[in-house]
């Protein structure tokens, strides 16, 4: 949906039609909206799924909301070292 919007926006940044960019400035945050509850999804599945021992997974509100792609993907290297090596790192 976030890249309708974006698509939208440029196919009409010459246009003067005020109902097209008030669509695609609806779209843009109808994108946006989705984008955020996807990253709070995946936030609740990591978490029920490495739940247990040994990783006991947590993560924060804050990070997940601005770092979520970083934040993620430094879990995502910790978990899979720990299932290379055995030995799970702080």
């Amino acid at each position: 949906m976030y890249l309708v919007g974006v698509g939208v926006t440029v196919a009409l940044s010459s246009s003067e039609e005020p109902a097209m960019l008030v669509l695609s400035t609806v779209a843009n945050l109808t994108g946006g909206i989705c984008s955020i509850v996807g990253h709070f999804t995946l936030r609740s599945a990591l978490q029920n799924y490495y739940a247990g021992p040994p990783v006991y997974l947590t993560l924060g509100g804050v990070m997940t909301f601005f770092f979520n792609v970083i934040y993620f993907q430094y879990h995502f290297t910790r978990i899979n070292e720990w299932h290379k090596t055995g030995v799970l790192r702080a």
